[in-house]
């Protein structure tokens, strides 16, 4: 009776050691689990936060690229986002857009301008009047799905204007509910979301949510994919948990917007539900395990110790009860114990040789007393190898101080456990990232004799943070070959950082020279208070955009803004700066300014009228003031069809015409005078000065000239002309009355020549000869000087023709014949 006691008594007290130990073996194990699950949740967070918050920049520059330009065309937008890569650089983002506001009174004009742009079928979707509108006009890629998207009102649907309009009022990044993407065709369908960023009119204020909402012109945008942009975050789906984004604070099945497992129809013996909130959005995570995760805990071995436990109290009990009646039964249970004992550690060998991570036992020295399957798949030692090792010999150089330090508390007793991340060498010469959690084995007395290590291969882990750290150096990359400058602010208002660019415009070499400058020292004195007031409301979490004078004795122009850089918890914790040299831009644009103005009074104020001419409806498209002071029409009458060609004077119209329209065909500038009929009547002259303008192709597209009054200058030719012929008239009466005398002349003394050579012939006194002789002479010089008379008078009337000749022979014998009638004096 006493023997049956005790082995009661004995099989009591193991059953309750045994309930205890499955007790505390089930919570470790499913303790573990949780740490796991907790730390898989934790790397999808920080991956699908970090992906976001590139995400963010990518937009932000986009931003900035707007506020550093006063308009940003198509192809410009186009350059910025295939220069970013985003397929390569950004996976899972469907594109990059833009967004431009339009009020109602503005949407035909909008049309237009689109349509000639080489969009003929664009019109702004979806159709009716509204009080304004933001239809997406760029979004790159501009292909494929994309263009579905091309004119879409975003601010029509409920969700996104929801967004837009926090976007707007607060100047910071939104994010929408979820919605379906005008990208979606009914083939795979996907819930999408999108990201908003505002742009504001340059220069004017939007400091406060009325300015904001006065001076919105539109929205820097991203639409996305959730499953593809899971992939890309991500990558394929993890096969051992199941991962369930949801839209909003709770996980009901109609805000489900992303599930990789979701046909598996498991129930999870572990779940974690998670919120994540980004842009204003909140996004519900719930991750559950799938039945690979729940394998890795050997879900078995509690039974298992409960089994072997209950067995072994049995056996006790059995033992207790055999010793307490003989010997021999006693040494029969004995041997039938060890082979039990033998059993359960044949059953421990099997799940230590089929546990999905690495288990190996080492002693104090290092080397390996044991090691499972798993570690030698990840290492790719044999048993034997690893038992010539130790593993301080395949630890990296760069983890051995750190995980000696921490053996060496264990070893000293100072700890009992420790667990770390380390590279271990693989038999192949590459290192491979584990986690170990090593527990100490210590004896009767409490030594350590031995330590068991259960290790996690991490590689993925690992190479997952490394591309994180990749994705973050080619943003700094991005940065440094900005044509920008791209500088960093604390909350004390000195600069942390800036490009090369930056240190180009401020003509320094180093970063360091910059570290720790106050930034308003490189402000104007003009300029400081303003942009004073801008980098408060900054760390106020207000994002600006500004223009400035620099300090220094050759100030420049510059253009930039501030944007809050926040932690999780929405706090400002620096600024980031975008800053562009516009003092070129400045210049040319004063000059262009000058240039105007010389222009304006030119045309407004001079004695020309100016005037431009569209060739496709050869309507005026613009006529100076003076038109109106000179003809007398009003302007608005020369924009109507046909008011030039109307008012041509009827005898110039068609040689005006055709000579303007022949050389307009040949391109070729042109000049060419004709008559108008004013409004009071008057006939007008005027010398019209004509360019053609032609387009890039070398196409005639217009017409451009000045028309100058010439009246007066035709009105003095023509009292010229006619004076000139009255003159002539008067010559021709002239030379006619002088012929008329010359011949009335001749006939009268022609007699007396003809009478006195008569008398000088004859036999008269000599006194009356020599009389003859002079009355002759007199006579034949006046018949000579009405010859030259005559000769005169036939030149003026063209009847008588100058001949060229040479004198050499008249002048010889007229010298020599004055030489026989002159007599030298003394």
């Amino acid at each position: 009776m006493g023997g049956l006691v005790a082995a009661l008594l004995v099989l009591l007290i193991a059953l309750l050691s045994v309930t205890l130990a499955w007790h505390v073996v089930r919570k470790n194990m499913r303790d573990e689990a949780k740490l796991r699950l907790e730390s898989r949740v934790e790397q999808v967070r920080t991956a699908i936060s970090s992906r976001m918050q590139g995400y963010e920049q990518v937009l932000l520059g986009g931003a900035g690229l707007f506020a550093a330009s006063d308009s940003v065309k198509r192809n410009e937008w186009r350059d910025y986002v295939e220069s970013l890569k985003i397929s390569g650089h950004y996976p899972g983002i469907q594109g990059v857009g833009f967004a431009r506001r339009i009020v109602l009174k503005e949407k035909a004009a909008h049309t237009r301008a689109i349509r000639a742009e080489g969009f003929p079928l664009y019109s702004v979707r979806p159709e009716g009047e509204r009080s304004e509108y933001y239809p997406g006009i760029y979004l790159e890629p501009f292909r494929d799905r994309n263009l579905r998207a091309f004119g879409y009102d975003m601010f029509s649907e409920e969700v996104r204007r929801a967004a837009m309009i926090r976007a707007r009022d607060t100047g910071g990044t939104a994010i929408t509910g979820k919605v379906r993407l005008v990208q979606e065709t009914v083939e795979a369908p996907q819930a999408g979301f999108l990201m908003y960023i505002p742009v504001y009119k340059n220069g004017a204020p939007h400091h406060t949510p009325e300015e904001r909402r006065k001076n919105i012109t539109g929205f820097v945008y991203s639409p996305f994919r959730m499953n593809d942009l899971m992939t890309g975050i991500l990558g394929q789906a993890n096969p051992d948990i199941d991962l369930e984004i949801y839209d909003g604070q709770e996980a009901s099945p109609s805000a489900l917007m992303y599930d990789d497992h979701p046909e598996h129809g498991h129930t999870p013996l572990f779940e974690r539900i998670t919120r994540l909130e980004m842009g204003g959005a909140v996004w519900t995570l719930k991750v559950g395990t799938l039945p690979p995760f729940e394998d890795q805990m050997e879900t078995g071995l509690p039974l298992l110790v409960l089994a072997g436990g209950i067995f072994v109290s049995l056996l006790l009990a059995a033992i207790t009860w055999s010793v307490s009646t003989t010997g021999e039964r006693a040494q029969g249970l004995a041997n039938r114990m060890t082979q039990a004992l033998r059993e359960s550690e044949e059953r421990y060998r099997a799940i230590f040789d089929h546990a999905a991570f690495g288990i190996m036992k080492n002693d104090m020295e290092g080397r390996f007393l044991s090691v499972n399957p798993a570690i030698r798949g990840i290492l790719g030692y044999s048993a034997e190898e690893l038992k010539s090792l130790r593993w301080p010999d395949i630890t990296h150089p760069d983890d051995l101080a750190k995980n000696m330090e921490l053996f060496n508390r264990l070893k000293e007793g100072a700890s009992d456990s420790y667990s770390l991340e380390k590279r271990y060498r693989a038999k192949d010469g590459n290192y491979i990232w584990v986690r170990v959690a090593v527990t100490a084995m210590k004896n009767t007395e409490g030594k350590a004799e031995s330590i068991t290590a259960i290790v996690e291969d991490i590689a993925a882990q690992r190479a997952a943070a490394d591309a994180l750290r990749h994705s973050e150096e080619r943003f700094r990359l991005l940065v440094e070959s900005s044509p920008f400058c791209i500088h960093e602010i604390d909350m004390a208002g000195r600069l942390q950082s800036m490009n090369r660019a930056g240190l180009d415009m401020m003509g320094l070499k180093m970063e360091k020279e910059v570290c720790g400058m106050e930034y308003l020292a490189a402000v104007g004195e003009p300029d400081k208070g303003r942009i004073e007031a801008l980098l408060k409301q900054a760390y106020r979490g207000t994002s600006s955009h500004f223009e400035f004078v620099s300090s220094g004795a050759n100030p420049l122009h510059f253009r930039s803004c501030f944007v809050p850089i926040k932690d999780r918890g929405g706090n400002v914790m620096k600024l980031m700066g975008i800053t562009e040299d516009i003092s070129e831009r400045e210049r040319a644009a004063e000059a262009i300014r000058r240039s105007e103005e010389r222009y304006r009074l030119l045309v407004e104020g001079g004695l020309v009228i100016a005037w431009e001419l569209d060739l496709s409806t050869w309507l005026f498209t613009f006529v100076s003031q003076y038109a109106e002071q000179v003809l007398g029409y009003p302007q608005e009458d020369w924009y109507k069809p046909n008011f030039w060609v109307d008012h041509l004077h009827p005898d110039d119209r068609d040689d005006a015409l055709n000579y303007c329209v022949s050389s307009t065909k040949m391109g070729r500038d042109h000049t060419f005078e004709y008559r108008m009929i004013a409004k009071d009547g008057r006939v007008l002259w005027f010398r019209d000065l004509v360019s053609v303008i032609k387009d890039a192709e070398g196409k005639a597209v217009a017409l451009r000239g000045f028309l100058l009054d010439i009246t007066e200058r035709k009105q003095a030719e023509e009292e010229l002309r006619k004076a000139k012929e009255q003159a002539e008239e008067a010559t021709k009466t002239k030379d006619k009355f002088m012929s008329l005398v010359a011949h009335d002349l001749r006939t009268p003394l022609a007699s007396i020549v003809g009478f006195g050579k008569l008398l000088a012939s004859g036999n008269a006194a000599p006194k009356e000869t020599e009389i003859a002789e002079h009355m002759l002479d007199s006579a034949e010089n006046a018949v000579r000087l009405i010859d030259e008379l005559l000769t005169v008078s036939r030149l003026h009337m063209g009847s008588l023709q100058i001949r060229r000749t040479f004198m050499d022979g008249f002048l010889t014998a007229a010298t020599a014949a004055v030489k026989g009638t002159v007599t030298p004096t003394v």
